[in-house]
């Protein structure tokens, strides 16, 4: 039996060779036109980029809240940059002599404060959650850490297999750490109870603190991931919730507002970050929620900018009609946002630089900079026929180079666009 697609086949056999005679390795534009995770070519925007360069700055020197708005309709980049912006800001400034900064993408508000706090602890991730807060518990336990205080987390039953004499290598690491615990060197209680009382210096709602105190002292699995399930923002079962001893078994948007978010800005600060900048993209998506849902929604938001005025950024991009509807919603909250920053579509001179960036990072030898095999003519009317749109010229490039493969056209011509 034969299969109809033959992909690997096809594939092979366009990443083998049908590029070299354009000189290049592959079809460098994306055939949706759609920003790439991490982003490495930009459109040549040189007064807008100096604006949002001047902002980060600006505020990783201030450690001040501040807020910037990106303004653009469907298709001119905005999530492209805020991608760019990430990933600029956590190579360029996540580990500087002043401290650490952490920029964090969130693909969408969504309805509640909830939808964004999930999507937020979604991109901190386990690991890095679990490493801050052993680190905060690392620098309090170095405080204490000799033969009359460790005598205090013993157990006071004897032990079946006699423990080291010196626990102290064992809180070189939270794996370490664990195993002392599993085997009963320490006390399971008491350091539990000692622990619970570092964290409350730093973490105020209860419920969040028991998950964070399950996390460093628990190796059993569905323990640890029922924690984790709780502080990212998902909801427990009655069964599950009181699994691990706590209240209830969701986030709520007030707790959010009130409390947890401030809490974990707090773990990071307690890091040595100084700067966290949050990226918001599609603030439009707002537009069609109801009125009170979306009441509540931004004033959540806005309670967390008012309790989080030191270390925190915001950079928010949407469509000028979303713009105008957040505005409308809630002008405090819009007030919080005052540096305002557009991204027009590309002029003639734009739409050939990004095509010729794009063209360079394909080339079969990285020197050579022209934008061949598209001519100045065929830039010409690529730019007439979007408009400028970066989304549609990427895609228009891609279906170009793709039908100019096709056809074995020695150059890309015109009439290609019509395929």
């Amino acid at each position: 039996m034969s299969f109809p697609f033959n992909l690997r086949e096809k594939i092979s056999e366009i990443e083998a060779s049908a590029y070299q005679h354009y000189r290049l390795r592959f079809n460098p534009f994306p055939m949706s036109g759609v920003a790439p995770e991490h982003p490495r070519i930009f459109a040549s925007r040189s007064k807008t980029y100096e604006r949002i360069s001047d902002f980060i700055v600006r505020t990783y020197k201030s450690k001040k809240w501040a807020g910037l708005a990106i303004i653009a309709e469907y298709g001119n980049g905005k999530t492209h940059t805020l991608k760019l912006i990430r990933d600029q800001i956590n190579e360029e400034l996540g580990t500087t002599p002043e401290g650490k900064c952490s920029a964090f993408y969130i693909e969408n508000l969504g309805e509640s404060l909830r939808d964004l706090y999930l999507e937020f602890l979604g991109e901190v991730g386990f690991s890095l959650f679990v490493e801050l807060l052993w680190n905060v518990l690392c620098r309090r336990f170095a405080k204490k850490l000799n033969d009359e205080y460790l005598s205090k987390l013993r157990p006071q039953q004897v032990a079946l297999v006699t423990p080291p004499k010196n626990l102290a290598p064992f809180f070189i690491s939270l794996s370490l750490f664990k195993t002392a615990l599993d085997k009963s060197y320490l006390s399971r209680e008491k350091t539990s109870v000692e622990i619970r009382n570092f964290l409350k210096e730093v973490v105020s709602n209860d419920n969040l603190l028991k998950c964070c105190v399950i996390l460093v002292t628990e190796t059993d699995d569905e323990r640890n991931d029922l924690a984790w399930k709780y502080i990212s923002g998902r909801s427990l079962t009655i069964t599950q919730y009181k699994k691990i001893g706590l209240d209830k078994g969701s986030i709520s948007d007030e707790d959010i507002g009130l409390e947890l978010f401030s809490d974990i800005l707090k773990i990071f600060t307690e890091n040595s970050y100084t700067n966290i900048y949050l990226c918001l993209d599609e603030v439009e998506d707002i537009i069609p929620i109801p009125k009170q849902r979306k009441r509540e929604l931004l004033g959540g938001l806005r309670r967390i900018i008012d309790n989080n005025q030191s270390n925190l950024a915001m950079i928010i991009a949407t469509t000028m009609a979303g713009y105008v509807d957040l505005r409308a919603s809630s002008p405090p909250l819009a007030d919080r946002f005052p540096v305002l920053v557009e991204l027009s579509p590309l002029n003639p001179s734009e739409t050939r630089e990004l095509i010729l960036q794009y063209l360079s990072m394909a080339r079969v030898t990285p020197e050579e900079e022209n934008i061949y095999p598209f001519t100045e003519k065929l830039l010409e009317e690529i730019w007439k026929r979007t408009g400028g749109n970066v989304r549609k010229v990427l895609e228009a490039c891609y279906r170009l180079l793709q039908a100019g493969v096709s056809q074995k056209a020695k150059v890309l011509d015109l009439s290609l666009l019509e395929t």
